[in-house]
């Protein structure tokens, strides 16, 4: 728990938020067992409680039975995270918003097309997409200016370790269209 706070805290986010957007399986892991083990404890105090006040041994199966109820939940919370790493879960919307806002500060970004990430694993990141450039960049501008977004990205989102995009250049705002002459 205190992990999981202090990870929160760095983030500057809540604990839920960072528990809900981080991809730290293990972090979870260890969480989510530990609380299942503290809950079950309780159940079956209360279970064995109730059956020496009362003799009536419903109590004690009814604590079993809760106590996997919380197991089967954990096994459940823990294998829907483990199965959205495998089958490639997106960055979180944070870490993308900040991506999107990253690449929007360049002046010869005229927009961006599409965007897609891909959370490879703990602390690694894909980026993906395609940007409209302005048209009259030459290949060695549009080469700095991919080098220069991506390396701001990494500043953004330090997870950020690939970042594949493909500009498409379009005229610039308020300046004339070469392919009508």
């Amino acid at each position: 728990m205190r992990e999981a706070r202090r990870r929160a805290r760095a983030a500057r986010i809540g604990l839920i938020a960072f528990l809900r957007e981080t991809p730290d399986v293990t972090l979870k892991a260890a969480l989510y067992e530990d609380a299942a083990a503290i809950i079950g404890l309780v159940f079956a105090a209360l279970g064995l409680v109730l059956l020496q006040l009362t003799g009536d041994p419903t109590f004690d199966g009814l604590a079993s039975i809760l106590i996997g109820v919380v197991l089967f939940a954990v096994a459940l919370m823990l294998g829907r995270e483990t199965r959205d790493l495998l089958l490639g879960a997106a960055a979180a919307p944070r870490s993308r918003r900040a991506i999107r806002e990253a690449i929007a500060e360049f002046p010869d970004v005229c927009a961006v097309v599409s965007l897609l990430t891909m959370q490879l694993g703990l602390n690694s990141v894909l980026v993906t997409g395609q940007v409209n450039i302005a048209d009259d960049l030459t290949t060695d501008d549009i080469e700095r200016l991919l080098a220069r977004i991506a390396e701001r990205l990494r500043q953004v989102t330090p997870e950020v370790k690939n970042v594949y995009l493909e500009p498409r250049p379009v005229p610039r705002p308020g300046t004339r269209d070469a392919s009508r002459d």
